[in-house]
């Protein structure tokens, strides 16, 4: 969920990890 914790790994990994942790609520588009 938290984009923060994912920011220094990559935009893709952002993106996944908010889609695995929010896959109910997909709100970063």
């Amino acid at each position: 969920s938290d984009s923060a914790e994912s920011a220094g790994i990559g935009l893709t990994n952002i993106v996944y990890s908010d889609i695995v942790e929010d896959e109910l609520v997909q709100v970063n588009i």
